[in-house]
């Protein structure tokens, strides 16, 4: 397998997060008690209904906030990725 460009893997998982994250704050703008319903199933009896009542307004600036801080992380955790990839597939006792 070739080795994997730490750029491109980097932007890949960024633009990925991007986009699920879009989507994500869609549906909470469209239907936010089932948002909230469908992220409760994922979090194993942790009742997220409870912060729906101090939850502050959403609007293009929370927004923005939120999306700038996914995509950092995207693209510095498939970086990352990337590196530990190339490293351990030079290993040889790791084929």
């Amino acid at each position: 397998m070739d080795r994997l460009n730490p750029w491109a893997a980097g932007s890949a998982l960024a633009l990925t997060l991007a986009i699920v994250y879009t989507l994500c704050a869609a549906a909470f703008a469209l239907w936010p008690v089932a948002t909230l319903e469908f992220f409760n199933a994922w979090f194993h009896g942790v009742d997220l209904r409870v912060l729906q009542p101090t939850a502050r307004v959403f609007t293009l600036g929370v927004f923005l906030y939120g999306l700038s801080g996914i995509v950092l992380t995207g693209f510095v955790t498939g970086a990352i990725y990337a590196v530990m990839y190339n490293l351990v597939r030079r290993c040889p006792g790791c084929r």
